[in-house]
């Protein structure tokens, strides 16, 4: 848990042999013991954490992976699918950022000048006989 960062503080307590030196904290900083300036080693104090927490847990990594509603539901043995989607699932800032990131854009992209707008200064000769349909005078249909 303390690697994970699910904690409520450090416990750092002083190792020198009768000195017994400890202060709780929020961080797992370096310390030094006061009284004999030895390095304090910090101890991750857990976060109470029951069995049941595992759920939403469960129920909002499934919708961060685009499991349905009700697959979620299934699974997590629910009689509605409202209780798994407003209880059991939590949103934070990243999944609104990627929420908004799948909207399209409401501007219209600008599409590529048309053919016409390309040939534009050239006699329709030299506009065919670039691409390769020249037709001469003496030529029929």
């Amino acid at each position: 848990m303390g690697r994970a960062g699910l904690v409520r503080g450090y416990q750092h307590v002083c190792r020198r042999k009768g000195c017994g030196h400890e202060e709780q904290v929020e961080d797992a900083k370096l310390r030094l013991c006061p009284s004999c300036k030895m390095k304090l080693w910090p101890k991750a104090l857990p976060r109470p954490l029951r069995f049941h927490d595992l759920r939403g847990t469960t129920a909002t990594l499934l919708a961060r992976a685009g499991v349905s509603l009700v697959v979620a539901q299934r699974m997590l043995r629910h009689a509605d699918p409202r209780l798994t989607a407003n209880v059991y699932t939590r949103v934070d800032l990243a999944d609104l950022r990627a929420g908004v990131a799948r909207v399209p854009p409401l501007v219209p992209t600008v599409s590529p000048r048309p053919e016409s707008a390309k040939n534009e200064g050239r006699t329709p000769s030299e506009s065919r006989s670039k691409s390769g349909h020249c037709i001469g005078r003496g030529d029929r249909i």
